[in-house]
């Protein structure tokens, strides 16, 4: 099960305002919380990018992404579509710096840091990325909060503590009942701690609101044939 990143920037970009009298950050909510002074073609070669990143055009997505940022370097969506893409293309390092440059704009833009907590957490950098997952959270202008907790639910459990990995996907089911991610990752922990109707109650919530996969299907198997449904 993949990670979520990309499609909460399209609710960041919708929200920009443009105001060539106020720059500043919000200093509790970053640019989320202030007008922007970014320029349009900038915004437009960002939207542009993250289409093409959507068909799989990756060689064009990351053309508009590097026009997006010599058009505006101090636009932090800029820098993080061209993370997104340095990631997909899985050039690292290219990945590391863009991310990061997006947060040196805005360190509270919570679509940055669960793009790059999950970034990190592709990696294996367990310990590392939890902390961001958790300062998008404190960003009260966060439109999905659940894609954060969910991540950080699959982040935790990757890295052995299923406690922490239910808390956080217990999190996100409150705000989001049906966010898919969020219900396969619940039925994966049930699993580990032996609780197999539970985990089986979670399989069947998923497959009233997504599709099933092949992992999902695997994993009812498993459950089943703990349960002693061996047909």
């Amino acid at each position: 099960m993949r990670l979520l990143l990309l499609a909460p920037l399209f609710l960041f970009l919708g929200g920009c305002v443009t105001n060539p009298g106020q720059t500043e950050n919000d200093p509790n909510t970053g640019r989320l919380g202030a007008d922007q002074n970014y320029e349009s073609l900038s915004n437009t070669y960002i939207q542009l990018a993250n289409e093409y990143m959507k068909r799989g055009d990756y060689a064009t997505a990351l053309n508009k992404a590097k026009k997006a940022v010599q058009r505006d370097p101090n636009n932090g969506n800029a820098h993080l579509v061209l993370g997104l893409i340095y990631e997909q293309l899985g050039e690292n390092g290219s990945a590391n710096a863009a991310y990061q440059r997006s947060l040196e704009v805005d360190s509270k833009n919570p679509y940055a840091l669960n793009a790059y907590g999950s970034y990190l957490c592709k990696l294996g950098e367990y310990q590392k990325a939890l902390p961001y997952f958790d300062r998008a959270l404190q960003n009260p202008l966060y439109q999905t909060p659940w894609v954060a907790l969910a991540n950080a639910g699959y982040c935790a459990r990757k890295a052995g503590d299923l406690s922490m990995a239910q808390s956080y996907l217990l999190k996100a089911l409150e705000r989001n009942p049906g966010f898919a991610m969020a219900l396969y990752q619940m039925a994966e922990v049930r699993f580990a701690q032996g609780r197999y109707m539970s985990a089986r109650a979670y399989l069947q919530r998923y497959r009233e609101v997504a599709k099933p996969t092949a992992q999902m299907l695997y994993l009812s198997i498993l459950t089943e044939r703990k349960l002693g449904n061996d047909d």
